[in-house]
């Protein structure tokens, strides 16, 4: 419950972070996304596992966020 508490927190600090424009915050979102799709593996306990609301949208977080980060470096080349 408390690691639980902790990932929300830092949820919401990469929401503010992309709010205001910072440049940690896209990396802090993808780590999240990957530590969340981890996760499931860990909280199931084997990989065939059921495909929960939260793996899939962690799955589209973080397949979203190296778009993000594939445009933001060609933009800055």
């Amino acid at each position: 419950m408390i690691a639980g508490a902790i990932v929300a927190f830092l949820f919401m600090a990469s929401l503010w972070g992309m709010l205001m424009n910072k440049r940690w915050a896209i990396s802090l979102l993808m780590g999240l996304a990957f530590f969340d799709i981890i996760g499931e593996f860990a909280a199931q306990r084997r990989f065939d596992i059921r495909i929960p609301l939260s793996f899939t949208v962690a799955g589209l977080i973080f397949l979203l966020t190296i778009i993000f980060k594939r445009q933001d470096h060609r933009a800055s080349i």
